[in-house]
Protein backbone atom coordinates (compact mmCIF):
# COMPACT_ATOMS: atom_id res chain seq x y z
CA UNK A 1 0.00 0.00 0.00
CA UNK A 2 2.84 2.63 0.98
CA UNK A 3 4.87 1.03 -2.17
CA UNK A 4 1.50 2.26 -4.27
CA UNK A 5 0.98 5.46 -2.49
CA UNK A 6 4.99 6.55 -2.92
CA UNK A 7 4.55 5.89 -6.66
CA UNK A 8 1.51 8.15 -7.07
CA UNK A 9 3.50 10.96 -5.42
CA UNK A 10 5.73 10.39 -7.81
CA UNK A 11 3.90 10.65 -10.38
CA UNK A 12 2.40 13.85 -9.42
CA UNK A 13 5.70 15.26 -8.68
CA UNK A 14 6.72 14.35 -12.32
CA UNK A 15 3.65 15.64 -13.79
CA UNK A 16 4.16 19.25 -11.69
CA UNK A 17 7.60 19.18 -12.58
CA UNK A 18 6.64 19.26 -16.37
CA UNK A 19 3.81 21.63 -15.60
CA UNK A 20 6.60 24.18 -14.88
CA UNK A 21 8.96 23.21 -17.16
CA UNK A 22 6.25 24.37 -19.69
CA UNK A 23 4.65 27.83 -18.04
CA UNK A 24 7.90 28.81 -17.38
CA UNK A 25 9.37 28.15 -20.70
CA UNK A 26 5.97 29.39 -22.05
CA UNK A 27 6.11 33.05 -20.09
CA UNK A 28 10.04 33.39 -20.97
CA UNK A 29 8.97 32.72 -24.84
CA UNK A 30 6.42 35.31 -24.14
CA UNK A 31 8.54 37.84 -22.55
CA UNK A 32 12.17 37.16 -24.49
CA UNK A 33 11.21 34.85 -28.19
CA UNK A 34 7.74 35.43 -28.82
CA UNK A 35 7.66 38.15 -32.15
CA UNK A 36 5.96 41.67 -31.09
CA UNK A 37 2.97 41.66 -32.49
CA UNK A 38 3.57 45.51 -33.27
CA UNK A 39 5.89 45.15 -35.95
CA UNK A 40 5.35 41.51 -37.84
CA UNK A 41 2.79 39.42 -38.98
CA UNK A 42 4.19 35.57 -39.05
CA UNK A 43 4.52 33.68 -42.08
CA UNK A 44 4.79 29.95 -42.37
CA UNK A 45 8.20 27.94 -41.56
CA UNK A 46 9.97 26.98 -44.43
CA UNK A 47 13.87 25.66 -44.58
CA UNK A 48 16.90 27.62 -44.57
CA UNK A 49 18.20 29.03 -47.71
CA UNK A 50 21.93 27.85 -49.11
CA UNK A 51 24.32 29.89 -49.97
CA UNK A 52 23.88 31.47 -53.56
CA UNK A 53 26.97 33.67 -54.72
CA UNK A 54 29.62 35.23 -52.92
CA UNK A 55 29.25 37.54 -49.45
CA UNK A 56 30.15 40.99 -49.36
CA UNK A 57 31.84 42.00 -46.28
CA UNK A 58 32.80 45.90 -44.57
CA UNK A 59 33.51 47.31 -41.12
CA UNK A 60 31.88 49.70 -39.87
CA UNK A 61 31.84 51.25 -36.63
CA UNK A 62 30.53 53.53 -34.48
CA UNK A 63 30.23 56.60 -36.75
CA UNK A 64 28.07 54.20 -38.91
CA UNK A 65 28.04 53.44 -42.75
CA UNK A 66 26.06 51.26 -45.01
CA UNK A 67 27.00 48.27 -47.06
CA UNK A 68 25.22 47.03 -49.79
CA UNK A 69 25.20 43.75 -52.16
CA UNK A 70 27.00 43.96 -55.40
CA UNK A 71 23.32 43.77 -57.43
CA UNK A 72 22.31 46.92 -55.15
CA UNK A 73 19.20 44.52 -54.58
CA UNK A 74 19.67 45.20 -50.80
CA UNK A 75 21.51 47.88 -48.57
CA UNK A 76 22.03 47.87 -44.86
CA UNK A 77 22.40 51.77 -43.45
CA UNK A 78 24.03 51.77 -39.99
CA UNK A 79 23.34 54.80 -38.07
CA UNK A 80 25.75 56.51 -35.30
CA UNK A 81 26.08 54.56 -31.89
CA UNK A 82 24.23 51.10 -33.28
CA UNK A 83 27.82 49.59 -32.50
CA UNK A 84 30.35 50.24 -29.76
CA UNK A 85 33.58 49.47 -31.84
CA UNK A 86 34.39 47.99 -35.49
CA UNK A 87 32.21 45.49 -36.42
CA UNK A 88 31.92 42.87 -39.92
CA UNK A 89 28.91 43.68 -41.50
CA UNK A 90 28.16 41.25 -44.40
CA UNK A 91 25.14 40.46 -46.59
CA UNK A 92 24.81 36.58 -48.18
CA UNK A 93 22.93 35.98 -51.23
CA UNK A 94 20.75 32.54 -49.93
CA UNK A 95 18.04 30.44 -51.87
CA UNK A 96 14.71 32.14 -51.15
CA UNK A 97 12.18 30.01 -49.60
CA UNK A 98 9.71 32.54 -48.24
CA UNK A 99 5.59 32.51 -49.35
CA UNK A 100 5.64 34.83 -52.56
CA UNK A 101 9.98 35.52 -52.10
CA UNK A 102 11.27 37.74 -54.60
CA UNK A 103 14.68 37.09 -56.42
CA UNK A 104 17.46 36.34 -53.43
CA UNK A 105 16.83 36.44 -49.80
CA UNK A 106 20.10 37.45 -48.36
CA UNK A 107 21.63 36.52 -44.35
CA UNK A 108 23.06 39.19 -42.96
CA UNK A 109 25.72 39.41 -40.04
CA UNK A 110 26.48 39.40 -37.68
CA UNK A 111 23.72 37.81 -36.17
CA UNK A 112 22.95 36.79 -32.77
CA UNK A 113 23.79 40.22 -31.88
CA UNK A 114 21.62 43.17 -31.01
CA UNK A 115 22.35 46.93 -31.71
CA UNK A 116 21.77 50.07 -29.53
CA UNK A 117 20.11 51.98 -32.40
CA UNK A 118 17.86 50.53 -35.24
CA UNK A 119 19.25 50.00 -38.18
CA UNK A 120 17.79 50.06 -42.16
CA UNK A 121 17.54 47.09 -44.44
CA UNK A 122 16.30 48.28 -48.12
CA UNK A 123 15.42 46.44 -50.87
CA UNK A 124 15.26 47.89 -54.33
CA UNK A 125 12.84 46.59 -56.56
CA UNK A 126 12.20 46.85 -60.47
CA UNK A 127 9.53 46.51 -63.26
CA UNK A 128 9.59 42.34 -63.00
CA UNK A 129 9.18 42.27 -59.19
CA UNK A 130 5.67 44.78 -60.22
CA UNK A 131 4.36 42.01 -62.91
CA UNK A 132 0.96 40.95 -61.43
CA UNK A 133 1.22 43.03 -58.37
CA UNK A 134 1.66 47.00 -57.11
CA UNK A 135 4.07 48.20 -54.62
CA UNK A 136 1.41 48.48 -51.64
CA UNK A 137 1.82 44.65 -51.61
CA UNK A 138 5.45 44.45 -51.06
CA UNK A 139 6.79 43.58 -47.80
CA UNK A 140 10.09 42.64 -45.86
CA UNK A 141 10.84 39.67 -43.62
CA UNK A 142 13.38 37.89 -41.87
CA UNK A 143 13.54 34.17 -40.76
CA UNK A 144 13.25 33.35 -37.22
CA UNK A 145 15.04 30.56 -35.35
CA UNK A 146 11.95 28.16 -35.68
CA UNK A 147 11.84 29.37 -39.74
CA UNK A 148 8.57 30.79 -39.38
CA UNK A 149 9.01 34.11 -41.89
CA UNK A 150 8.61 37.55 -39.65
CA UNK A 151 6.78 40.10 -42.28
CA UNK A 152 6.72 43.50 -40.61
CA UNK A 153 2.93 44.59 -40.77
CA UNK A 154 4.15 48.37 -42.08
CA UNK A 155 7.48 49.55 -43.76
CA UNK A 156 8.77 52.61 -46.23
CA UNK A 157 7.61 52.49 -50.02
CA UNK A 158 9.62 54.85 -51.86
CA UNK A 159 8.02 54.73 -55.31
CA UNK A 160 9.96 57.27 -56.68
CA UNK A 161 13.42 55.36 -56.24
CA UNK A 162 11.26 52.43 -56.34
CA UNK A 163 12.17 50.78 -52.56
CA UNK A 164 11.43 49.48 -49.61
CA UNK A 165 12.81 49.94 -46.14
CA UNK A 166 12.28 48.64 -42.45
CA UNK A 167 14.10 49.48 -39.43
CA UNK A 168 15.59 46.32 -36.89
CA UNK A 169 17.89 45.83 -34.25
CA UNK A 170 18.96 42.61 -35.38
CA UNK A 171 20.15 40.35 -38.03
CA UNK A 172 19.06 36.44 -39.63
CA UNK A 173 18.26 35.65 -43.32
CA UNK A 174 15.82 38.63 -44.54
CA UNK A 175 13.48 38.08 -47.79
CA UNK A 176 11.41 40.94 -50.17
CA UNK A 177 8.30 39.76 -50.83
CA UNK A 178 5.07 40.22 -52.39
CA UNK A 179 2.25 39.66 -50.06
CA UNK A 180 -0.55 39.64 -53.40
CA UNK A 181 0.54 38.87 -56.63
CA UNK A 182 -1.24 37.05 -59.95
CA UNK A 183 0.55 34.12 -61.07
CA UNK A 184 1.12 33.82 -64.18
CA UNK A 185 1.21 37.33 -65.76
CA UNK A 186 2.00 35.86 -69.36
CA UNK A 187 0.89 32.67 -70.68
CA UNK A 188 0.46 30.88 -73.94
CA UNK A 189 -2.48 28.89 -75.28
CA UNK A 190 -3.82 27.05 -77.92
CA UNK A 191 -7.28 27.88 -79.34
CA UNK A 192 -10.03 26.56 -76.84
CA UNK A 193 -7.30 25.45 -74.46
CA UNK A 194 -7.95 26.13 -70.67
CA UNK A 195 -5.25 27.80 -68.36
CA UNK A 196 -5.25 28.47 -64.57
CA UNK A 197 -4.65 31.95 -63.14
CA UNK A 198 -3.90 32.14 -59.63
CA UNK A 199 -4.54 35.30 -57.08
CA UNK A 200 -1.65 34.18 -54.75
CA UNK A 201 -2.07 35.92 -51.63
CA UNK A 202 -2.70 35.24 -47.44
CA UNK A 203 -4.63 32.86 -46.72
CA UNK A 204 -6.25 33.14 -43.07
CA UNK A 205 -6.03 30.88 -40.36
CA UNK A 206 -8.06 30.61 -36.57
CA UNK A 207 -5.82 32.11 -34.02
CA UNK A 208 -5.93 29.56 -31.43
CA UNK A 209 -4.64 29.59 -27.77
CA UNK A 210 -1.64 27.53 -29.67
CA UNK A 211 -1.27 29.54 -32.68
CA UNK A 212 -1.46 32.53 -29.97
CA UNK A 213 0.99 31.39 -27.46
CA UNK A 214 3.48 30.78 -30.30
CA UNK A 215 2.80 33.91 -32.20
CA UNK A 216 1.72 32.19 -35.47
CA UNK A 217 -0.58 33.73 -37.31
CA UNK A 218 0.36 31.88 -40.61
CA UNK A 219 -0.40 34.68 -43.51
CA UNK A 220 -2.86 36.64 -42.26
CA UNK A 221 -4.01 38.99 -44.75
CA UNK A 222 -4.88 42.12 -42.64
CA UNK A 223 -1.46 41.53 -41.02
CA UNK A 224 0.01 43.56 -43.82
CA UNK A 225 -0.44 46.81 -44.14
CA UNK A 226 -2.32 46.39 -47.54
CA UNK A 227 -4.63 44.16 -47.60
CA UNK A 228 -7.22 42.93 -49.88
CA UNK A 229 -10.96 43.93 -48.88
CA UNK A 230 -12.59 40.80 -49.28
CA UNK A 231 -16.11 41.84 -48.04
CA UNK A 232 -15.95 45.45 -49.32
CA UNK A 233 -15.01 44.53 -52.94
CA UNK A 234 -16.18 41.22 -55.15
CA UNK A 235 -13.72 39.65 -57.26
CA UNK A 236 -13.95 40.41 -60.76
CA UNK A 237 -12.28 38.85 -63.34
CA UNK A 238 -12.90 39.38 -66.98
CA UNK A 239 -11.28 39.09 -70.14
CA UNK A 240 -11.72 40.25 -74.16
CA UNK A 241 -12.44 37.20 -75.77
CA UNK A 242 -12.18 33.67 -74.32
CA UNK A 243 -13.87 33.02 -70.85
CA UNK A 244 -12.72 33.23 -67.47
CA UNK A 245 -14.26 31.01 -64.92
CA UNK A 246 -13.53 32.16 -60.66
CA UNK A 247 -12.90 29.24 -58.51
CA UNK A 248 -11.45 29.43 -55.09
CA UNK A 249 -8.49 32.00 -54.86
CA UNK A 250 -8.28 32.32 -59.04
CA UNK A 251 -9.91 31.64 -62.53
CA UNK A 252 -9.58 28.95 -64.95
CA UNK A 253 -9.39 30.75 -68.33
CA UNK A 254 -10.20 29.19 -71.50
CA UNK A 255 -8.99 30.66 -75.11
CA UNK A 256 -11.46 31.47 -77.85
CA UNK A 257 -12.20 28.39 -80.42
CA UNK A 258 -11.00 31.21 -82.85
CA UNK A 259 -7.60 32.72 -82.68
CA UNK A 260 -8.46 37.37 -82.20
CA UNK A 261 -6.78 38.78 -85.06
CA UNK A 262 -4.36 40.61 -82.83
CA UNK A 263 -3.46 36.90 -81.43
CA UNK A 264 -4.36 38.48 -77.75
CA UNK A 265 -5.88 38.21 -75.00
CA UNK A 266 -6.00 39.93 -71.71
CA UNK A 267 -7.72 39.29 -68.11
CA UNK A 268 -8.18 41.07 -65.73
CA UNK A 269 -8.48 40.60 -62.09
CA UNK A 270 -9.96 43.88 -60.38
CA UNK A 271 -8.34 44.16 -56.73
CA UNK A 272 -9.74 46.96 -53.94
CA UNK A 273 -6.74 46.97 -51.41
CA UNK A 274 -7.30 49.18 -47.95
CA UNK A 275 -4.80 50.28 -45.41
CA UNK A 276 -5.39 48.74 -42.33
CA UNK A 277 -3.23 51.37 -40.59
CA UNK A 278 -4.92 54.70 -42.26
CA UNK A 279 -8.10 52.83 -43.98
CA UNK A 280 -6.84 54.57 -47.18
CA UNK A 281 -7.77 52.35 -50.54
CA UNK A 282 -6.82 51.70 -53.75
CA UNK A 283 -8.56 50.29 -56.84
CA UNK A 284 -6.85 48.70 -60.04
CA UNK A 285 -6.49 45.82 -62.22
CA UNK A 286 -3.87 43.00 -62.15
CA UNK A 287 -3.54 41.41 -65.98
CA UNK A 288 -2.51 38.25 -67.14
CA UNK A 289 -1.61 38.62 -71.21
CA UNK A 290 -2.35 35.55 -72.97
CA UNK A 291 -0.75 35.07 -76.34
CA UNK A 292 -3.25 32.03 -78.17
CA UNK A 293 -1.69 30.37 -80.99
CA UNK A 294 -3.40 28.29 -83.48
CA UNK A 295 -4.53 24.75 -82.41
CA UNK A 296 -2.01 21.84 -83.60
CA UNK A 297 -2.89 19.50 -86.19
CA UNK A 298 -2.28 15.86 -87.62
CA UNK A 299 -2.11 15.71 -91.42
CA UNK A 300 -3.84 12.94 -93.57
CA UNK A 301 -5.19 12.37 -96.75
CA UNK A 302 -4.66 9.82 -99.51
CA UNK A 303 -5.06 10.30 -103.25
CA UNK A 304 -4.53 7.66 -105.64
CA UNK A 305 -0.78 6.12 -104.75
CA UNK A 306 0.22 8.71 -102.31
CA UNK A 307 -0.59 9.29 -99.19
CA UNK A 308 -0.05 12.39 -96.89
CA UNK A 309 1.28 13.14 -93.72
CA UNK A 310 2.52 15.10 -90.95
CA UNK A 311 1.88 17.30 -87.68
CA UNK A 312 0.79 21.05 -87.82
CA UNK A 313 1.54 23.22 -84.73
CA UNK A 314 0.41 26.32 -86.68
CA UNK A 315 -1.42 27.42 -89.36
CA UNK A 316 -0.09 30.87 -89.55
CA UNK A 317 3.70 29.61 -89.85
CA UNK A 318 5.06 28.05 -92.77
CA UNK A 319 4.84 24.01 -92.47
CA UNK A 320 5.62 20.70 -94.25
CA UNK A 321 3.26 17.94 -95.21
CA UNK A 322 5.46 14.57 -95.99
CA UNK A 323 3.64 12.48 -99.30
CA UNK A 324 4.60 9.22 -99.74
CA UNK A 325 4.20 6.99 -103.30
CA UNK A 326 6.20 5.88 -105.71
CA UNK A 327 8.56 8.39 -104.37
CA UNK A 328 8.80 10.41 -101.38
CA UNK A 329 7.53 14.24 -101.25
CA UNK A 330 8.45 17.56 -98.85
CA UNK A 331 5.08 19.79 -99.62
CA UNK A 332 6.42 23.14 -98.01
CA UNK A 333 3.68 25.40 -97.39
CA UNK A 334 3.35 29.39 -96.95
CA UNK A 335 0.71 31.22 -95.53
CA UNK A 336 0.06 34.24 -97.20
CA UNK A 337 -2.97 36.55 -98.57
CA UNK A 338 -4.74 38.89 -95.99
CA UNK A 339 -6.35 35.97 -93.76
CA UNK A 340 -3.12 34.75 -92.76
CA UNK A 341 -3.11 30.94 -92.22
CA UNK A 342 -6.06 30.17 -94.23
CA UNK A 343 -4.80 30.62 -97.08
CA UNK A 344 -0.73 30.20 -99.34
CA UNK A 345 1.18 29.17 -101.92
CA UNK A 346 3.01 25.36 -101.73
CA UNK A 347 5.76 23.95 -103.14
CA UNK A 348 7.18 20.40 -103.40
CA UNK A 349 10.75 18.90 -104.63
CA UNK A 350 11.68 14.77 -104.31
CA UNK A 351 14.86 13.03 -105.87
CA UNK A 352 14.28 9.43 -106.50
CA UNK A 353 16.20 7.09 -108.95
CA UNK A 354 14.37 5.49 -111.91
CA UNK A 355 17.28 2.56 -113.61
CA UNK A 356 18.90 4.14 -110.83
CA UNK A 357 19.33 7.47 -112.28
CA UNK A 358 19.08 10.75 -110.37
CA UNK A 359 15.73 12.54 -110.89
CA UNK A 360 15.07 15.98 -108.68
CA UNK A 361 11.72 16.64 -109.52
CA UNK A 362 9.85 19.64 -108.05
CA UNK A 363 6.63 22.07 -108.70
CA UNK A 364 4.05 24.33 -106.86
CA UNK A 365 0.35 25.17 -106.33
CA UNK A 366 -1.85 26.94 -103.69
CA UNK A 367 -4.03 25.78 -101.02
CA UNK A 368 -7.02 26.63 -98.50
CA UNK A 369 -7.81 25.83 -94.69
CA UNK A 370 -11.63 25.05 -95.14
CA UNK A 371 -13.67 24.46 -91.87
CA UNK A 372 -11.03 25.85 -89.14
CA UNK A 373 -14.39 26.49 -86.84
CA UNK A 374 -15.38 22.91 -87.66
CA UNK A 375 -14.77 19.66 -85.89
CA UNK A 376 -13.82 18.61 -89.39
CA UNK A 377 -11.08 20.97 -90.71
CA UNK A 378 -9.17 20.28 -94.33
CA UNK A 379 -6.47 21.73 -96.16
CA UNK A 380 -7.53 21.65 -100.13
CA UNK A 381 -4.66 21.55 -102.14
CA UNK A 382 -4.55 22.39 -105.75
CA UNK A 383 -1.12 21.71 -107.63
CA UNK A 384 -0.15 23.22 -111.15
CA UNK A 385 0.15 20.64 -114.31
CA UNK A 386 3.61 20.63 -114.95
CA UNK A 387 6.31 20.26 -112.83
CA UNK A 388 10.23 21.00 -113.05
CA UNK A 389 12.66 18.25 -113.30
CA UNK A 390 16.49 17.33 -113.90
CA UNK A 391 17.59 14.61 -115.15
CA UNK A 392 21.52 13.81 -114.63
CA UNK A 393 22.77 17.31 -116.07
CA UNK A 394 19.83 18.08 -118.30
CA UNK A 395 16.61 20.79 -117.72
CA UNK A 396 13.52 19.52 -118.76
CA UNK A 397 9.63 19.79 -118.67
CA UNK A 398 7.93 16.55 -117.66
CA UNK A 399 3.87 15.71 -117.08
CA UNK A 400 3.58 15.14 -113.06
CA UNK A 401 1.30 12.13 -112.52
CA UNK A 402 -2.00 11.89 -112.16
CA UNK A 403 -1.95 11.16 -108.42
CA UNK A 404 0.06 14.16 -107.90
CA UNK A 405 -1.86 17.28 -109.89
CA UNK A 406 -4.86 18.83 -109.68
CA UNK A 407 -7.20 19.33 -106.17
CA UNK A 408 -6.06 17.26 -102.87
CA UNK A 409 -8.26 17.19 -99.58
CA UNK A 410 -5.66 16.70 -96.65
CA UNK A 411 -7.89 16.39 -93.17
CA UNK A 412 -6.50 17.95 -89.64
CA UNK A 413 -7.23 16.41 -86.51
CA UNK A 414 -6.25 17.76 -83.09
CA UNK A 415 -2.49 16.83 -82.23
CA UNK A 416 -1.91 19.73 -79.08
CA UNK A 417 0.43 16.64 -77.83
CA UNK A 418 3.04 16.91 -80.24
CA UNK A 419 2.93 20.41 -80.93
CA UNK A 420 3.83 20.65 -76.95
CA UNK A 421 7.12 18.15 -77.38
CA UNK A 422 8.40 20.53 -79.80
Amino acid sequence: MLHKKRLVIAGVLFVATIAIVIAVATVAYLLFLRPSSKTVAMYGATAVGVTNGPATTKSIGPVGGSIASPDGRITVDVPPNAVPGPVNFSIQPITNLAQGGLGNAYRLEPAGRTFAMPVKVSFKYDAQDLEGTVPESFAVAYQDATGVWQAFKTAHIDQANKAITVPTTHFTDWSFMAAYRLIPTRMTLRVGQTGWIDFAHCDRVSHGIVNWLLGREFCSSEKHAWWESYNRAPRIWTCNYGKVVPSGSGAEYTAPAKRPQSGMDAVHFNYQLTNSETGDSIDGSFVCLITIVERGYRASGESHDVVYSGVICDLEKPFTVNATGLANFDFKFVPSGPTKGAEGTVSYSSTYYPGGVPVVEGGSGSYQVEGIDTDKPRIILTLNSKATGTLTSRRLTVRVPRAMAGTVAINLTPAESECDKK
